[in-house]
C-alpha cells in the first residue's frame, strides 16, 4: 500500500504494525449526531480549552518536534 510505504520511508528503522486497510463504504453523520462535525470550527473556545488542558500540543511537540502541526 502507497501510504504504508510512504510511512516506512520517512522511519526506516521502525517497523509498522497499525494494520492498514482498503478503504469501504463510508456513512455520513446524520441527526442528532450532527453536532459533532468540525467541531473545532463551531465550538473554538471549548475546542482550544480541550487541547489546552489535556495537553495534547506539548505531547505531538515531545514527540514531532518541529514537524508537530496544530
Amino acid at each position: 500500500m502507497q501510504s504504508k510505504q510512504a510511512v516506512s520511508k520517512q522511519f526506516p528503522n521502525k517497523t509498522v504494525v497499525t494494520p492498514i486497510l482498503n478503504t469501504s463504504t463510508f456513512y455520513p453523520i446524520k441527526g442528532d449526531e450532527s453536532y459533532h462535525q468540525d467541531y473545532y470550527k463551531n465550538n473554538p473556545i471549548r475546542y482550544n480549552t480541550y487541547r489546552w488542558r489535556c495537553g495534547r500540543d506539548n505531547r505531538l511537540e515531545e514527540i514531532w518536534g518541529d514537524k508537530a502541526s496544530h
